[in-house]
């Protein structure tokens, strides 16, 4: 058997995909192999029937009978007496090579790759094959979609702040926005090697939804700010149930405005804390760091900002979770509502839960994704913008 028979690489994909097309697969695999010579004798050029004509002869539906002439006249399924595919490194090599080339082909499950590659072999063979190798099916991580402008813009953001220590973000007052809603995204299976867990074949990109419940909120290292549940009944949202820039100005800033000279505060009282006794020296200034949403990059909001006093950290790249410590917070507030017994469906039954979760909250159980900053920022400046595992 030739290396050309081990391995080929398909012109195009086939077609009829999706339910129809399963089910007229389903059904040529039990067409006899009579009726399949008929079938290629009556749509040979020296005939020149069409599937539909074809059909109609021999009683059989048209996507059936395109299904059978895509294929040999001769089965391909492998049969007692077939010799099976021996895997061995080259093929293997080849194998990798073809799930790797595209996000397509690490979607395909493991009897489409051994269907297309052209290997004769169970699939479950082909499995422990790559398991040994390391590469195993994994549920896609959900990550937001990176465009090229957005890895320029974050590696941007991470080589200013790259020279930060500890006591830089110790000064930093993360805030933002969050989406309480129930339900969830639909599930990738792909294939892949440990290492490229967040390679951007390898995610499950994701993307804005309408939220059932909108909330805000704000934290600092020692310090847990306020917590602001945006409801619509009182017109704290625009039309669609969104955070505005009237939304952020009218309610959220007072409040920002409020956590950030207590913070202030408690950085002076700090002594030595951070090392520093001059209460004048930067150490004691917050910085708010938030994401550039369109409330918070608005006219009104960006001209009120300024007039509060309130120093922001600058170019926050967007798209970029990863890099606002409160995300980490968002998580584990979501974590136990969610895990709670009954768990909470109605509206009111769900807003309890987030106050009464949020006020549990102590700075201990999230100072760590603050602290964890500057590994953050190398891990975007190594990864060349792209994806971490934070």
């Amino acid at each position: 058997m030739s290396d050309e028979r081990l391995f080929f690489t398909p012109t195009a994909e086939p077609n009829g995909t999706g339910v129809s097309g399963l089910l007229a697969e389903a059904k040529a695999s039990e067409v006899k192999y009579k009726d399949r010579c008929k079938m290629h004798v009556l749509a040979s050029p020296e005939v020149g029937w069409t599937p539909r004509r074809i059909g109609r002869y021999l009683k059989r539906h048209p996507r059936t009978v395109q299904r059978i002439l895509e294929q040999p006249e001769t089965p391909t399924k492998s049969r007692r007496g077939v010799a099976s595919t021996i895997l061995t490194p080259d093929v293997l090599s080849n194998v990798v090579a073809y799930i790797t080339s595209c996000r397509e082909n690490r979607l395909k499950d493991l009897p489409t790759i051994v269907h297309e590659t052209g290997i004769v072999c169970d699939p479950r063979t082909l499995r422990k094959a790559l398991h040994k190798l390391g590469m195993h099916r994994a549920l896609a991580i959900e990550k937001p979609f990176l465009t090229v402008n957005t890895k320029t813009a974050r590696m941007t953001f991470c080589s200013f702040v790259s020279e930060w220590d500890i006591l830089d973000w110790c000064r930093a007052i993360c805030y933002d926005e969050a989406a309480m809603h129930r339900g969830g995204n639909r599930k990738f299976w792909v294939s892949r090697f440990p290492f490229e867990k967040y390679e951007d074949d390898c995610i499950a990109p994701k993307f804005a939804n309408i939220p059932k419940i909108m909330i805000g909120g704000a934290i600092a290292v020692d310090v847990k700010g306020p917590l602001i549940i945006f409801e619509n009944d009182k017109g704290m949202t625009n039309a669609k149930g969104n955070v505005d820039s009237n939304s952020y100005v009218d309610h959220v800033l007072p409040k920002l405005v409020e956590f950030y000279s207590e913070v202030r505060t408690h950085l002076q009282e700090r002594e030595g804390g951070f090392g520093v006794t001059d209460p004048s020296r930067a150490e004691y200034q917050p910085l708010l760091l938030q994401d550039n949403a369109s409330s918070h990059t608005a006219h009104r909001s960006v001209a009120a900002l300024r007039e509060s006093g309130i120093q922001e950290v600058p170019s926050f790249p967007p798209c970029s979770p990863d890099l606002n410590p409160i995300e980490g917070v968002w998580n584990l507030l979501k974590r136990r509502i969610y895990q709670r017994q009954p768990r909470p469906t109605k509206y009111a039954e769900l807003i309890e839960a987030i106050r009464e979760e949020w006020d549990a909250m102590e700075p201990d159980d999230y100072v760590e994704f603050i602290l964890s900053m500057p590994d953050r920022v190398q891990a975007v400046l190594a990864a060349n913008g792209g994806q971490t595992k934070y």
